[in-house]
Protein backbone atom coordinates (compact mmCIF):
# COMPACT_ATOMS: atom_id res chain seq x y z
CA UNK A 1 0.00 0.00 0.00
CA UNK A 2 1.36 3.68 -1.21
CA UNK A 3 1.78 6.68 1.59
CA UNK A 4 -1.31 8.18 -0.29
CA UNK A 5 -3.30 5.04 -0.40
CA UNK A 6 -2.87 4.88 3.56
CA UNK A 7 -3.25 8.54 4.57
CA UNK A 8 -6.35 8.51 1.99
CA UNK A 9 -7.93 5.56 4.56
CA UNK A 10 -6.91 7.29 7.50
CA UNK A 11 -7.93 10.52 6.67
CA UNK A 12 -11.69 8.57 6.01
CA UNK A 13 -11.84 7.26 8.73
CA UNK A 14 -11.59 10.80 10.28
CA UNK A 15 -14.44 12.14 8.12
CA UNK A 16 -16.14 8.44 9.57
CA UNK A 17 -15.68 9.82 12.75
CA UNK A 18 -16.92 13.16 12.01
CA UNK A 19 -20.07 12.20 9.63
CA UNK A 20 -23.24 13.10 11.66
CA UNK A 21 -25.38 11.58 9.40
CA UNK A 22 -25.76 7.50 9.63
CA UNK A 23 -26.56 6.69 5.96
CA UNK A 24 -23.12 8.32 4.84
CA UNK A 25 -21.11 7.48 7.84
CA UNK A 26 -22.11 3.66 7.07
CA UNK A 27 -20.78 4.75 3.17
CA UNK A 28 -17.65 5.55 4.56
CA UNK A 29 -17.27 2.53 7.72
CA UNK A 30 -17.73 0.23 4.63
CA UNK A 31 -14.57 1.89 2.40
CA UNK A 32 -12.31 1.97 5.46
CA UNK A 33 -13.05 -0.94 7.88
CA UNK A 34 -13.37 -4.63 7.23
CA UNK A 35 -16.56 -5.94 8.52
CA UNK A 36 -15.63 -7.75 11.37
CA UNK A 37 -13.22 -4.65 12.67
CA UNK A 38 -12.63 -3.89 16.07
CA UNK A 39 -12.87 0.01 17.52
CA UNK A 40 -11.11 -0.29 21.13
CA UNK A 41 -10.96 2.65 23.00
CA UNK A 42 -10.52 3.70 27.17
CA UNK A 43 -14.36 4.16 27.30
CA UNK A 44 -16.13 1.49 24.71
CA UNK A 45 -14.68 -1.19 22.52
CA UNK A 46 -17.23 -2.12 19.43
CA UNK A 47 -17.22 -4.86 16.70
CA UNK A 48 -18.27 -4.49 12.84
CA UNK A 49 -19.49 -1.54 11.12
CA UNK A 50 -22.80 -1.14 13.09
CA UNK A 51 -21.20 -1.15 16.71
CA UNK A 52 -18.41 0.97 15.24
CA UNK A 53 -20.73 3.64 13.98
CA UNK A 54 -23.03 3.01 17.48
CA UNK A 55 -19.56 3.59 19.04
CA UNK A 56 -19.33 7.28 16.92
CA UNK A 57 -22.76 7.75 17.86
CA UNK A 58 -21.78 7.83 21.60
CA UNK A 59 -19.03 9.93 21.29
CA UNK A 60 -20.97 12.65 19.04
CA UNK A 61 -23.73 12.40 22.32
CA UNK A 62 -21.54 12.74 24.89
CA UNK A 63 -19.79 15.68 23.13
CA UNK A 64 -22.22 17.50 20.53
CA UNK A 65 -20.55 19.67 17.84
CA UNK A 66 -16.77 18.25 18.48
CA UNK A 67 -14.57 17.14 15.53
CA UNK A 68 -11.57 14.79 15.05
CA UNK A 69 -8.94 15.78 13.48
CA UNK A 70 -5.22 13.72 12.60
CA UNK A 71 -2.48 16.02 13.89
CA UNK A 72 0.55 13.87 13.14
CA UNK A 73 1.74 11.78 9.62
CA UNK A 74 1.08 8.33 9.81
CA UNK A 75 3.90 5.73 10.87
CA UNK A 76 3.46 1.87 9.45
CA UNK A 77 5.30 -0.94 8.96
CA UNK A 78 3.70 -4.63 7.80
CA UNK A 79 0.08 -3.79 8.06
CA UNK A 80 0.69 -1.87 11.42
CA UNK A 81 -0.36 1.75 11.63
CA UNK A 82 -0.21 4.61 14.19
CA UNK A 83 -1.33 7.81 14.33
CA UNK A 84 -2.00 11.24 16.45
CA UNK A 85 -4.93 13.07 16.80
CA UNK A 86 -7.35 15.92 18.43
CA UNK A 87 -10.94 16.24 19.78
CA UNK A 88 -11.59 19.62 18.76
CA UNK A 89 -14.31 21.80 20.49
CA UNK A 90 -17.01 23.59 18.33
CA UNK A 91 -14.49 26.51 18.87
CA UNK A 92 -11.48 25.36 17.23
CA UNK A 93 -9.78 24.13 20.51
CA UNK A 94 -8.24 21.01 20.91
CA UNK A 95 -9.51 19.76 24.16
CA UNK A 96 -8.71 16.08 23.74
CA UNK A 97 -5.42 14.88 22.30
CA UNK A 98 -3.97 11.30 21.23
CA UNK A 99 -2.71 8.74 19.20
CA UNK A 100 -4.52 5.64 17.41
CA UNK A 101 -2.55 2.44 16.97
CA UNK A 102 -4.20 0.01 14.87
CA UNK A 103 -3.76 -3.29 12.38
CA UNK A 104 -4.98 -3.63 8.09
CA UNK A 105 -5.86 -6.18 6.37
CA UNK A 106 -4.45 -7.50 3.44
CA UNK A 107 -6.90 -5.75 1.67
CA UNK A 108 -6.15 -2.25 3.15
CA UNK A 109 -9.27 -1.94 5.70
CA UNK A 110 -8.96 -1.66 9.22
CA UNK A 111 -8.83 -4.42 11.31
CA UNK A 112 -8.12 -3.24 14.61
CA UNK A 113 -7.80 0.38 16.22
CA UNK A 114 -7.17 1.10 19.60
CA UNK A 115 -7.28 4.60 20.69
CA UNK A 116 -4.89 6.10 23.87
CA UNK A 117 -6.05 9.31 25.15
CA UNK A 118 -3.45 11.81 26.15
CA UNK A 119 0.27 12.10 26.31
CA UNK A 120 2.41 8.71 27.16
CA UNK A 121 3.06 8.37 30.97
CA UNK A 122 6.31 9.87 32.51
CA UNK A 123 8.74 7.21 32.76
CA UNK A 124 8.95 6.40 36.69
CA UNK A 125 11.88 4.61 38.52
CA UNK A 126 10.98 1.19 40.41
Amino acid sequence: MTTHELTQIIDLYFTAWNELNLERRAVLIAQVWDKEGRLIDPPLASSGHIGISEHISALHSKFPGHTFRRSSGIDSHNGQIRFAWELMTPQGTAMLTGMDVGELTSEGKLRRVAGFFGPLPELTQA
